[in-house]
């Protein structure tokens, strides 16, 4: 039996579950540490997403604008063309009129 009590281990067998035990702590921190490298990467990470994220929403939107705005200046120019078109068919049947009064 050792003076520290009960115990009936030799105190080299309780070195060596000292010596393990702090091994194990050790590992312990070291993977904590990894995890707590690797929660903030992560977050890091989440934070470069939801910016691309809110850029891309932001380009997408300007395009759609723009799509937006060469549509209706496409209208336009198609109406003009139409406008131009009936007054050059209002210009021929009016010179057709005159042709066939004379």
């Amino acid at each position: 039996v050792s003076s520290t009590g009960g115990d009936a281990r030799p105190d080299g067998a309780r070195l060596n579950i000292r010596r393990a035990s702090k091994g194990t702590v050790e590992s312990l921190e070291q993977l904590s540490d990894k995890l707590l490298e690797k929660d903030a990467k992560i977050i890091e990470l989440q934070a470069e997403l939801e910016k691309t994220k809110s850029e891309k929403e932001h380009v997408v939107a300007e395009e759609r604008m723009r799509n937006r705005k060469l549509e209706l200046e496409l209208n336009l120019v198609n109406e003009g063309d139409a406008a131009k078109l009936r007054q050059a068919l209002r210009a021929e049947h009016d010179a057709e009129m005159k042709q066939i009064s004379e």
